[in-house]
């Protein structure tokens, strides 16, 4: 064996030293390749995969994106678990291909299950390679799922359009404006009369077809939509093979490129000829119509008229009916505080007549009494006559001092109106007599003071109201041309309101006219007003100003004072017979037992008509009278008497009631009852009339 010299031994450690170095350069390519190689796979958007002996020896960043999976989990999965188990069979037979020779590459389409479990479509394209000593193959698989999409919805589009085109009647068109093409569809041909596939599918087949009156028009409607990319829909005629003409509708709609160009128009032709000639037919058939409807139209205007007068009388009628039903509600409300009040008055009158015939005549007392006793008359008359004017009732015209009426009207109209209106009054103290009605005069009051308030509104003001005499001589200018000279006692009303306009101050006596929001007025206070004024030979006039206010002045006929001799009253009388009393309110009783007693009388009081049904059956022939009140409860007064007259047949009865609308003198009298007194009564009223009653038995 030949030994190593050191020379030897030198060159070998030299060569192993540069074998080593040459080693760490192409290690360093190559990891250099590889990171290139990795830089360039990860940057493609398709998944880079390469794979042997079917599992994944390389998959990029692309593939954990498409299928879900981590590199990983990728690496440590079989390639068939991510194929769709319906395309294995394909995907198995192209790879089998690709080892046979038959291809070296290979694309086609598939779908995939992502790690979610979803389905997406992929397309594979794929080669064969050695890698190391065994066969390996490299992929690229791109996902293609929103192509598939749009390509099934496309298909599906073009069926659909297809099933549209072969069934509809009318004509579909496709312009292709950048290539100048159009592609019709439908029955293009038997709507212009030709055999089928007869007429030329062109824009300028089209175009000749437009009739030469309507052709202007529908090119210029058509060149203004490609320039505005305004609506297309249009009406026109079209000329047939035979010549025959037709009415067309065209719509359209636009497609657009990216710079918002129309590059293709869809749309379709209908027939709309039998639509326009029934609008023609109707046409005509509306012309004779209108002649007709002219002739018509002036026979029924005078009938129209009258209907309008017979409907205003209609509607007069119906607020009149109204405003009866609210005054009978008014009434029936009134009559209920009549009662309680007559009760109360009575009571007031009865015990002052009583203290007053028991205190000197002389004292101051005495006459103290007798104001008390004249302040509850004039209550039970005033009460008297709101009832009548709640109801509307015609009473009786008598000699009246107007002053005197304004003045007791206002007593009952402050409280009634607004503290911001200030009332002056200028009244008389004599040569104002008129024949009048003072519940009627009292309405007049109330509804021009009401009227002013109104008119004045929430800010209020000053209300005027005077009472003066006027004479006008015969040849004297008169306040309207059909008064008669003589002499009037005037009422006059003034506020300082919004007055009243030129256009209207005519109509504002008339029924049912008002300038009030609804709901504020009926229209009917001043033509009640105007009613009564004439109802009573007077006359009305109004003087205004906008932004100054009215003035309403009455015009009444003035009579001279009639003096009326005070008859001696005849002196009260009493008797020794047997009363029973009856009344519910106690305070009545105990009046009514005390002063008939004092005028002699037996007198049995109770406040129950039971009760005093019950003691009339134990000595029916003691009592010569009986005396009920009507409002009772349990049996009112008409009921008690048909009770007692059952019992007795020849008791005379008389039956009192403040006020009641469901009696009257008739109903009683055909009851059996002698008497009907309204409360309240004076001792002097109810001893005469008691006295009538059994002087009439004693006669018999």
């Amino acid at each position: 064996m030949n030994k190593l010299t050191y020379e030897d031994l030198k060159k070998r450690i030299q060569l192993l030293e540069e074998a080593a170095d040459e080693a760490r350069r192409v290690q360093d390519v190559l990891h250099e390749s590889e990171e290139k190689f990795r830089a360039l796979a990860d940057s493609v958007p398709a998944a880079v995969m390469l794979y042997q002996d079917d599992r994944w020896i390389y998959v990029n960043r692309a593939a954990e994106n498409i299928t879900g999976y981590s590199a990983r989990e990728l690496l440590a999965m079989n390639f068939w678990d991510i194929v769709h188990p319906d395309h294995r069979a394909l995907v198995r037979e192209r790879g089998r291909k690709r080892e046979r020779g038959e291809e070296t590459a290979s694309h086609y389409e598939f779908k995939i299950i992502t790690k979610d479990g979803t389905e997406r479509w992929v397309g594979l394209t794929g080669a064969s390679t050695m890698i190391g000593d065994r066969p390996a193959a490299v992929v690229s698989i791109a996902d293609i799922t929103g192509r598939k999409g749009t390509e099934e919805a496309l298909r599906a589009s073009e069926e659909r359009f297809l099933i549209i085109s072969l069934t509809t009647s009318d004509a579909i068109w496709d312009w292709n404006i950048t290539e100048d093409k159009v592609e019709w569809f439908g029955d293009i041909d038997g709507m212009l009369g030709y055999d089928t596939g007869e007429f030329p599918r062109t824009f300028e087949a089209w175009e000749k077809a437009v009739h030469p009156d309507d052709h202007d028009r529908v090119m210029a409607t058509l060149k203004q939509y490609l320039h505005t990319q305004a609506p297309y829909d249009e009406e026109y005629r079209v000329v047939q093979k035979n010549g025959g003409l037709r009415y067309w509708t065209d719509r359209g709609i636009a497609l657009h490129d990216e710079e918002g160009d129309v590059v293709r128009m869809i749309g379709a032709c209908t027939d709309i000829t039998e639509r326009k000639q029934a609008e023609e037919a109707l046409r005509k058939a509306h012309d004779e119509l209108e002649l007709r409807v002219e002739e018509r139209t002036a026979q029924l205007s005078e009938a129209l008229k009258s209907l309008q007068r017979e409907m205003e009388e209609r509607k007069r009628a119906e607020e009149v009916l109204r405003r009866r039903q609210k005054l009978e509600a008014l009434g029936t409300l009134a009559g209920g505080i009549a009662h309680d009040f007559n009760n109360i008055l009575a009571g007031i009158i009865g015990f002052t007549e009583m203290v007053l015939d028991d205190t000197d005549p002389a004292s101051p007392e005495h006459h103290r009494l007798g104001l008390v006793l004249k302040g509850a008359g004039r209550g039970r008359d005033l009460v008297k006559e709101i009832l009548a004017f709640s109801y509307q009732a015609e009473l009786k015209q008598e000699p009246v001092a107007l002053s005197d009426i304004v003045q007791e009207s206002l007593k009952l109209l402050r409280p009634l109106l607004p503290t911001t209106t200030q009332i002056q009054s200028n009244l008389l103290t004599g040569g104002d007599m008129i024949l009048a009605d003072p519940a009627q005069m009292y309405q007049v009051l109330m509804n021009l003071c009401t009227n002013s308030v109104q008119a004045m509104g929430r800010r209020g003001g000053v209300l005027e109201i005077s009472v003066a005499r006027d004479h006008f001589k015969k040849d004297a200018r008169m306040p309207l041309p059909d008064m008669k000279p003589g002499d009037y006692v005037t009422l006059r009303v003034r506020d300082n309101g919004h007055g009243i306009k030129p256009g209207i101050i005519e109509r504002i006596f008339d029924p049912f006219f008002t300038t009030k929001a609804y709901g504020e007025g009926t229209g009917l206070g001043l033509s009640v007003v105007h009613g009564i004024v004439k109802s009573h030979g007077g006359f009305l006039t109004v003087e205004s100003e906008p932004g100054k206010g009215s003035l309403f002045s009455i015009y009444l006929p003035r009579i001279e004072r009639h003096e009326v001799k005070a008859e001696e009253e005849p002196l009260l009388r009493g008797g020794k017979e047997s009363i029973l009393f009856v009344d519910d309110e106690d305070i009545l009783v105990e009046l009514n037992n005390q002063r008939l007693s004092q005028l002699g009388y037996d007198v049995v009081g109770t406040t129950s008509s039971i009760e005093a049904l019950k003691i009339f059956k134990k000595e029916p022939g003691r009592f010569h009278l009986v005396i009920t009140d009507y409002t009772m409860p349990d049996m009112n007064g008409v009921d008690l008497a048909k009770r007692l007259l059952q019992l007795r047949d020849d008791v005379p009865i008389i039956l009192c009631t403040g006020y009641n609308e469901d009696v009257s003198p008739d109903k009683a009298r055909r009851a059996g009852i002698r008497e009907f007194l309204l409360k309240p009564q004076s001792k002097r009223e109810l001893g005469q009339a008691i006295r009538r009653v059994l002087d009439s038995e004693t006669k018999r």
